[in-house]
């Protein structure tokens, strides 16, 4: 939730910074650059895919109240955020394939994440579930 008091640009950007202050960082290969990955919590791990035109800012509100018992992965789709474009061709196939490789190099193959996706991040989850199969829990 934000602070009461976050009426401003100022206030609002504080926030930003204090929950992802809170996070890990990991990044993985996405075209010549690199996706960007924010951790917070233990546990189970999930994954929220973001909408289009977005950033990992789009769950800020759900991401403390997760966080407590979850491990969450909530990373910049490539080309939004801080994620560098995929390989052409731009697509949701190529965004999911980037994806996948992520998850295939950062969480252990005995660790059967969820994965949860709105908008755009529910285009390339498709193609992430597709890649991944049972490597996902859900």
């Amino acid at each position: 939730m934000l602070p009461r008091n976050a009426s401003t640009p100022e206030s609002l950007a504080e926030h930003v910074a204090s929950i992802e202050t809170k996070s890990r960082r990991y990044e993985t290969p996405s075209g010549s650059g690199q996706m960007i990955w924010r951790v917070w919590g233990k546990g189970q791990p999930v994954i929220l895919l973001h909408g289009g035109s977005g950033s990992w800012t789009h769950w800020i509100k759900t991401i403390p109240a997760l966080s407590e018992r979850y491990e969450v992965w909530v990373p910049d789709l490539p080309g939004l955020g801080d994620s560098a474009m995929p390989d052409q061709p731009w697509i949701p196939e190529t965004c999911g394939q980037v994806v996948a490789r992520g998850i295939q190099s950062l969480i252990p193959i005995e660790t059967k994440p969820d994965l949860v996706t709105f908008s755009f991040g529910a285009h390339v989850g498709v193609f992430v579930a597709a890649i991944l199969g049972n490597r996902l829990r859900s």
